[in-house]
């Protein structure tokens, strides 16, 4: 499970691993515009194979496809 959190400030972005924390970024400018999700999943230079077929890429789209159980989100509130 991943997870971050923009501060309020949009000075700083905690990141989250399964619950816990690993890093934190400053950002070169203010993170306070609005956002929008975009889900995806890319091997770049990660993926080491000879062929189409060795990597998968010959297999069905439904095959070569990333799922995502779920993505929630929150907002936060004052007490």
């Amino acid at each position: 499970v991943y997870g971050c959190y923009w501060h309020e400030d949009g000075k700083k972005v905690d990141f989250f691993l399964d619950g816990k924390y690993v890093y934190s970024l400053n950002p070169p400018i203010d993170f306070l515009e609005p956002m929008h999700y975009r889900l995806s999943s890319n091997y770049y230079d990660w993926l080491r194979t000879e062929t189409a077929e060795s990597g998968g890429f010959n297999d069905s789209k439904e095959d070569r496809s990333t799922k995502f159980k779920w993505v929630r989100t929150w907002y936060l509130q004052d007490n």
